[in-house]
């Protein structure tokens, strides 16, 4: 039963790892690196190692994913349009 678990972490920590580096947008990129990093969190509960695991969850997974995500939403699209008007 534990080979089967550090199997399934071991595919949420690689296809994480993967879809970080190959998304396109930044948001995408900021939850694969989350998926990657919970897959090892979740590896270091497998080897009874919960405070270890938890200080990953917390800090690697939260305040990453967040410092990722939060200057990609202050700011503007990357559409061909400017939102600010011209004057005349």
């Amino acid at each position: 039963m534990a080979d089967l678990i550090f199997l399934a972490m071991m595919v949420v920590t690689v296809g994480g790892a993967i879809m970080a580096v190959e998304a396109d947008e930044i948001v995408y990129g900021a939850i694969g690196l989350a998926a990657s990093l919970f897959g090892v969190a979740a590896l270091f509960f497998l080897l009874n190692a919960p405070y270890v695991a938890v200080f990953q969850i917390t800090v690697y997974v939260g305040a990453v994913a967040v410092l990722f995500c939060s200057p990609s939403c202050s700011s503007e699209p990357r559409s061909g349009r400017r939102r600010f008007r011209q004057s005349r």
